[in-house]
């Protein structure tokens, strides 16, 4: 179970400053909690009243039907109270958590080289920012509500059978406890496939993104059916391994709703013996047999949640991936020139292992047009490229008003520049 609750507080660290809010969500599903069991317990004391009233131990007093329709309606009241508390503090959070990542993300990906993305392929980085991060969006913080909530209603029904039969208590903690292992396996299980489900999701992703990009050649030469064999693979691929990892938690999921089940009916024949030998009144037992209809209810459905554990967190990490990339300009500062000489002094570049420029010097002087002629991949949109910093040079070094571009910051050093690319995007 630990591994659950360390990527439980892996997801907590990752909502930030959003984190004291989420505390206090679980703070009011305390509350929430006392407040559902309220009913249950002024019903079973009402019982016992009765008995007692019927026995001629006690009487009723005239108002006492008015002080418990009181004490329910004060209970239901309040439970909505912090329901209404809880959801404005839990329901926010991951969509606020999201906008700040898209955000965060960008004004990485406006700082990173340019081979960063030659590194790094388009259709993965889509897949992180989109499909990856919209699942911590809309299940992130829910799922962590769904586990710590899930407990807290549980401990709190425990605490409350605890106080009247030990035996009981105990018998219903070894339940939870036995479902524990299953979902532990679950979640280790989930750990082990999050890779494969995000490779599946990159590869659907890319394909699109290729298709896509190429729509004008495919249409051209009619090859729209060939083309799509990419994605109906990707498609397909993705579909088969889903169910097939479905298959394997079913069984698991399975065996963890069995074990509460079985510590369900145990609890209900440990208090049916105890009532035939008098140890527990009838209105007690009352109680306890409600209480079963609810105590395990609230984590029979963390199954699920155990199984998205793995997943969100392998989210995070590469969320954390993208948002740790190294600046270009990370070391540079802000800047501001006098005069615009461009200066070239023996730069050599290559794209991986393509050389494209060698020990190439000359110098550009301000208030002069100067053009770039040359053959097809001579290395012409480099050497702009080179001057605009979207790359780095391998050797040698370009200077811009009299400072190496690599002292400018990105912000500092583009406000010099104008640039119209081939392909215009507006």
């Amino acid at each position: 179970m630990s591994i659950m609750f360390s990527t439980v507080i892996k997801i907590l660290d990752w909502i930030g400053k959003y984190k004291r809010k989420m505390i206090w969500g679980f703070v009011w599903s305390f509350f929430i909690s006392i407040f559902s069991s309220v009913p249950v317990i002024l019903a079973a004391y009402t019982v016992n009243y009765i008995l007692l009233d019927l026995k001629g131990i006690t009487s009723l007093p005239d108002n006492f039907a008015w002080i418990i329709a009181f004490c329910i309606c004060l209970s239901v009241l309040l439970k909505f109270l912090f329901l209404q508390l809880r959801a404005g503090a839990h329901e926010s959070i991951g969509y606020e958590v999201t906008a700040d990542e898209r955000i965060a993300i960008g004004k990485v990906l406006k700082r990173v080289p340019l081979g960063y993305f030659e590194q790094h392929k388009t259709g993965d980085i889509t897949a992180t920012i989109t499909s990856q991060l919209a699942l911590l969006e809309i299940l992130g913080t829910k799922t962590v509500d769904m586990i710590i909530s899930g407990y807290i209603t549980t401990a709190v029904i425990v605490l409350w059978l605890t106080i009247i039969n030990t035996k009981v208590a105990f018998l219903s903690i070894a339940g939870i406890i036995l479902s524990w292992i299953f979902l532990k396996m679950i979640n280790s299980k989930s750990k082990q496939v999050s890779p494969k489900i995000h490779q599946a999701q990159e590869d659907m992703t890319r394909s699109v993104i290729e298709y896509l990009h190429g729509m004008s050649e495919v249409k051209s030469y009619g090859n729209e059916g060939a083309a799509l064999d990419t994605i109906r693979n990707a498609f397909k691929l993705s579909m088969d391994f889903s169910i097939s990892n479905e298959k394997k938690y079913a069984p698991l999921s399975a065996l963890h709703v069995l074990s509460l089940k079985l510590a369900t009916c145990g609890i209900i024949s440990l208090v049916a013996l105890f009532t035939i030998k008098g140890d527990i009144s009838i209105a007690y037992s009352l109680m306890m047999l409600m209480f079963m209809f609810t105590i395990f209810s609230s984590i029979e459905k963390i199954d699920g949640s155990a199984h998205m554990l793995g997943i969100i967190e392998s989210n995070i990490r590469n969320l954390r991936g993208l948002k740790d990339a190294r600046f270009i300009d990370e070391d540079s500062s802000n800047l501001e020139i006098s005069q615009y000489n461009i200066t070239f002094d023996k730069v050599s570049f290559a794209y991986d292992t393509i050389d494209v420029i060698k020990n190439i010097s000359f110098e550009v002087q301000q208030n002069s047009i100067t053009a770039i002629v040359g053959p097809s991949g001579g290395g012409k949109s480099t050497i702009c490229h080179l001057i605009a910093r979207f790359y780095d040079v391998r050797s040698g070094n370009i200077t811009v008003g009299g400072h190496n571009v690599k002292d400018f910051t990105c912000d500092s050093l583009l406000k010099n520049i104008s640039m119209v690319f081939q392909k215009v995007y507006l």
